[in-house]
Parts: C-alpha cells; structure tokens; sequence
C-alpha cells in the first residue's frame, strides 16, 4: 500500500496558503460606491435635489389625493372639510361670541381664513414623522433626503388646489353685487408663495421630529396659537385699543398671508410692493433657512429608528 502524507496547517507555508486560496478571491471596484452617512457641501446638495426634480414631481402626483381614498365619498371631503371647518368657527365665533362685527362678508372672510390658514398649518404638521415614515428607503439608497421633503409640499400645494378654489369662489359669491376685479388673480402667486413657505416649516419640523418624536406635541401646541393669533375669524382691528399688541400682530406671516388673500379676493386691492416684497422675504427666506436646517443632519437621518 501506498503511504499517505499527511501535511498540518503549520506545516503548511504562506506561499502555499495564498496559493490555494487565491482563486477564490473576487476584487469589487468601490470607485462608484458612496457612503450612505455622508454629507455633502450645500452646493452639491442642492446641484442633486436639482437633478432629482422630476422624480420629485412624478412622485408628489403619484401620492396626491390618497388621504381620501378610504372613504366613502373620497375627494368630497377635500372640500366638505373646509366647509365644515368654517360652518364650525362661523357659529362659534361669528354668532356666539360676535366676531362678525365690521366684516361685510363674514362668510367669505372666515371661510378664506380658514382654508388658506389650514394649508400653512399643514406645512408645519406635515413633515412630523416624515422622516422615521420614510427610515426603509432613507437607510436603503442614497439620495439627498429633502427630496421627500419637497416632494410632501408640492403634494399638499396638488391637494389644495381644489379647496383653495371653492373658497375663493364661495367668498366671490357671497358678495355678488360687487363687480370681480382682476386683482382676485393675485391668489395664484399668493398660493405658490404660501406653499413655498409651508414647505419651510416641513424641512424643521421633519428634522426635529426625526431625532425627538415628543416634539410632535410642542409644533401642535404652536400651530394652534398659531392659528388663534392670525386673526382667521376677526379683524385684526378688533386690537385697535392696544396698538403694540396690533403691531406684533401684524408681523406674523400668517396673518399677512390671510391679509393679502383677502384684500385681493374680497376687496378687489393690488397689494403693494411694500407687501409683496414682506412676502417673498418670508416665504424664500423660511424656505431656505428650513433646508440648512434640516441639511446640516443629512448624514444622521440613516440611523434614525
């Protein structure tokens, strides 16, 4: 019989250890990889939302109207909420607590109020939780994570359009012995420039919900003093007696964007450039004082749980 060598592992050199091993090496080429925990500059960051634009856009079509689709009479309640909503505040605070008073078309007043308030309110909501909803595709693929930011505003602004309509034109209606001026086409770039600073309030408080869930309640608690500071169903007027109160109330965003709704609609105005100029400052400055903000964590929401 034929003898048999046996050799150990320590017997066995490195030469020979690589050799046997080598054929079962497979080189990858990581050139085209990149981190997933990485930021960039704020340039590039944007360069890549810009290149990303129409996924964005395909995206918000694709994901609008879908609050409503497990109900009953679907799309009906894109209008019959805000209806209802006013219905609501119109009793409360027109008949009860006399609001009404000084306003000629309360009901195109408070209606207006309340539904362009509500799309504003809804930017600063609808990016609570956005993020952790989002942790699956964040964690799986890298892409610049203000796009599902941006794609939730122009998704709301698509929602909108409808409810935003009839409130115009249920106020138009509801002083139909007054002649329509043009200047009622100034809701459209009002609508844009709200969503734009709606989108702003999304980027902060996607960012801090991200981190600190608890947060939900505190931009709960803002929105609605928010809401009861933005004059949505009395005069601004009604302050007249406490002229600093007045003052400070006139700074608000929400109240100015309520305003300028209003003169255009209800009482046929062009806004000034005094006016427009104190809009586009909050709307584009919200918008990108809300991208840093929520950029500088870019590389943190991977790991988010």
């Amino acid at each position: 019989m034929g003898k048999h060598h046996h050799h150990s592992a320590s017997s066995m050199t490195p030469h020979a250890f690589r050799g046997n091993t080598q054929a079962h090496v497979r080189y990858v080429d990581l050139s085209g990889l990149r981190r997933l925990d990485i930021r960039p500059s704020i340039i590039s960051y944007v360069q890549e939302l810009w290149r990303r634009r129409f996924f964005i856009l395909a995206d918000a079509r694709a994901r609008s109207f879908q609050d409503q689709r497990d109900f009953v009479l679907g799309k009906f309640w894109l209008v019959g909420q805000p209806l209802l909503d006013a219905a609501l505040y119109g009793i409360m605070f027109g008949l009860l607590l006399q609001t009404a008073r000084g306003v000629d078309n309360f009901i195109g007043y408070l209606i207006l109020g309340v539904t362009f308030f509500g799309f504003m309110s809804k930017g600063l909501t609808s990016g609570i939780g956005l993020i952790r909803s989002q942790k699956n595709l964040i964690a799986a693929f890298n892409f610049p994570r203000a796009s599902v930011v941006f794609s939730r505003m122009i998704r709301n602004a698509i929602d909108s359009f409808v409810p935003a309509l009839v409130a115009v034109v249920i106020a138009l209606v509801m002083q139909w012995d007054r002649m329509i001026s043009p200047a009622v086409l100034q809701v459209i770039p009002l609508y844009l420039l709200l969503f734009i600073f709606a989108g702003g309030l999304s980027f902060f408080s996607a960012r801090m919900t991200a981190f600190f869930p608890d947060a939900r309640v505190i931009i709960t608690f803002i929105s609605r003093i928010w809401f009861y500071s933005s004059c949505v169903f009395f005069p601004i007027e009604r302050f007249s007696h406490l002229p600093r109160v007045q003052a400070i109330m006139e700074l608000n965003p929400g109240y100015r964007f309520l305003d300028a709704i209003r003169e255009s609609v209800l009482d046929g105005a062009l806004l000034g450039f005094h006016e427009w100029g104190f809009l586009l400052a909050w709307s584009f400055g919200t918008l990108i004082c809300g991208l840093i903000f929520f950029w500088q964590a870019e590389e943190k929401y991977v790991v988010v749980e």
